[in-house]
């Protein structure tokens, strides 16, 4: 069975198309829009996710009170946040990792997965050092199922293939 993602976003356009490269990666996903949204999801729609993904397109404040508020009520849901500044730090997190590259995120996603038996039963408890990441990278286009993503729209950064080559974890989709 798919890992299930919850995704917290703030931006819709950049939020549906987390949710679709996520969803291209093999995950399932819910999305909401905003702390209030996502602190007002039943019990049973948190306690399915395996893991909670808070996007970048909010100041700082709002971002680090979700993932408080994830920590506070939902301790063994591992949170992957996306930084909009590698400054910028959320103690709470599991993973901090800088927007800007998808293969990047995809790939702490999975690595934080997969510490946690896909599952946060019971080993995410343990997982508690917040890991930063950060690559720089020169600016692609994107296409999912076939139709372009602007790539200033999709996070307002740029994307970049490790060795030029696309990830397997994304199969579907086509960068150029």
């Amino acid at each position: 069975m798919a890992a299930h993602i919850l995704q917290v976003a703030y931006y819709p356009p950049l939020g549906e198309i987390r949710a679709q490269m996520l969803e291209v990666a093999g995950y399932q996903v819910t999305s909401v829009l905003g702390n209030e949204n996502a602190m007002g999801l039943n019990k049973a729609v948190i306690a399915a996710a395996d893991l909670v993904m808070v996007g970048f397109s909010a100041p700082h404040t709002v971002r680090d009170a979700m993932v408080r508020w994830f920590k506070a009520h939902h301790p063994k849901i591992p949170v992957v946040v996306l930084q909009f500044y590698g400054w910028e730090k959320f103690p709470e997190a599991d993973v901090a990792t800088l927007s800007e590259d998808p293969t990047i995120w995809l790939t702490e996603v999975a690595s934080i997965l997969n510490e946690t038996g896909d599952s946060h039963s019971g080993g995410a408890a343990g997982h508690r050092s917040t890991r930063v990441t950060y690559r720089c990278c020169k600016t692609r286009a994107l296409q999912i199922g076939g139709c372009p993503i602007n790539a200033q729209e999709f996070e307002q950064n740029c994307f970049a293939v490790k060795g030029g080559r696309q990830s397997a974890r994304l199969k579907g989709v086509k960068w150029s």
